[in-house]
Order: C-alpha cells, then sequence, then structure tokens
C-alpha cells in the first residue's frame, strides 16, 4: 500500500483511536518529507505519554534519516527532553554493546591466528580470509577450540573450509 496516495486526515480518521499505531502510519508515509512534518506526530505522542511507541518512532526516524542531531533538537523542540535524554542513553548503551562485542570478535580472531602460527608455523592466507570473514562470536571460539584439538593444518583446513 502506497501511504502516499492516502489523504493524512484519511489515516487519523481510520486509525484515531490507537495513537501509536496512527503515529507510527503518519511517520512512515512523512519519513522522507521535511522534519518539520514530524513534529506534530512527536508533539501527541509525548502529550499521550506513549513512551514505548515514541521510542519505537524516534528510533525509526534517525535510522532513516541519518540525522540524530536534528532529531535530538527537534524533540527537544517538542516538549520531549528528558525522553531524548533516555533514549540517548539508550543508543549510547548499544554502541558500547556493540564495540564490545566487536573487540570480542577481534581478540578472538587474533588469538585464532597466533594459536595457528604457533602450532603450524604460519597462517595461510586462504585461511586468514575464512577467519576475517566470520561474523560470529561462538564460530570463532570453535575454531579457537579446534585449532587446540586438531593435529595437522590441513584437518584444520578441513573444519574451517566446512564453515
Amino acid at each position: 500500500m502506497d501511504l502516499n496516495k492516502i489523504s493524512s486526515k484519511r489515516i487519523v480518521k481510520e486509525f484515531y483511536d490507537d495513537i501509536c499505531l496512527l503515529s507510527a502510519i503518519l511517520t512512515l508515509k512523512n519519513i522522507f518529507k521535511d522534519f518539520n512534518d514530524l513534529k506534530p506526530i512527536l508533539r501527541n505522542l509525548l502529550v499521550a505519554e506513549t513512551k514505548d511507541c515514541i521510542y519505537i518512532i524516534i528510533n525509526y526516524i534517525a535510522l532513516a534519516k541519518k540525522d540524530l542531531k536534528t532529531v535530538e533538537n527537534i524533540l527537544e523542540e517538542v516538549g520531549g527532553k528528558e525522553k531524548m535524554m533516555t533514549l540517548t542513553e539508550k543508543w549510547r548503551i548499544e554502541g558500547l554493546q556493540q564495540g564490545i562485542e566487536e573487540g570480542i570478535k577481534k581478540q578472538l580472531k587474533d588469538d585464532i591466528k597466533e594459536a595457528i602460527e604457533i602450532k603450524f608455523g604460519e597462517v595461510m592466507e586462504d585461511i586468514n580470509t575464512k577467519i576475517e570473514s566470520i561474523k560470529s562470536v561462538e564460530v570463532l571460539k570453535n575454531i579457537y577450540r579446534t585449532v587446540i584439538k586438531v593435529s595437522t593444518l590441513e584437518e584444520l583446513k578441513n573444519y574451517i573450509n566446512n564453515l
């Protein structure tokens, strides 16, 4: 369904009883328009105090627009400064968690390569490439354990190539 073919008045009339759903649909309809078109939607959500809905919609707007600073300014302008602080904190924590996970992956990859080098003398380019392409911490842990368990480089190659 193309929301641009439906008037905002009709959307409001159809979904008036559910402020969260109404706001979500209007946000989807107006997401590629000027930020000012989103202000009334956010203002209504703040008045209705639908905290979870506000977070979902603000997250969506920030991801779609890729302009967190403007989203923060608009939310502050419509009276949601304290909600923005909570949301900013949530994003910061998510960023920290993502950074920690990336650090764990990097360390595991380095440990795997070091273990291969110690045990077999060198890390072959194809193995290095495969290790670098892996995104899962669990898979990397299993490779590290396998490096310790296998007797030959050929066994390790077979294991890694069968992932």
